[in-house]
């Protein structure tokens, strides 16, 4: 069952920001700075999916589905997505929190399948 795309008017549409750590990220303050991106955020709790709408600078906006979440209700719910390949892996962390979304996102590379990871720049936000 495909997630219906709702209109904009029916989502609240919520600031993101931008943080320097997952510590601030699940607090959203300290380091966490306006962003010029805020989403919509729509769940289908039957088929445990999540729909995020992003929009940048009042941009038309780029939705998006994730799938295999864990959905308790709008307020409520937690995806993860975890990806390794030979020289690089992908960790990718969306959440909603009594109505506050957390999201993280971070690549790890490494020049062989014997060589240590080296961890990449994180991407980790929130909403208030």
């Amino acid at each position: 069952m495909a997630l219906a795309l709702v209109s904009c008017e029916k989502l609240n549409q919520k600031d993101l920001y931008s943080c320097e750590n997952r510590i601030d990220m699940n607090s959203c303050n300290k380091s966490c700075k306006p962003d010029d991106e805020s989403i919509k955020i729509k769940t289908d709790k039957s088929s445990n999916r999540v729909q995020i709408v992003n929009y940048y600078k009042g941009s038309q906006g780029r939705a998006y589905i994730l799938e295999n979440c864990k959905v308790i209700d709008d307020a409520n719910w937690e995806c993860t997505s975890n990806i390794e390949k030979l020289i690089f892996k992908v960790n990718d962390f969306e959440k909603m929190a009594e109505g506050r979304y957390l999201y993280f996102h971070q690549m790890e590379f490494r020049d062989d399948e014997k060589s240590p990871w080296r961890p990449g720049q994180a991407s980790i936000r929130c909403t208030k």
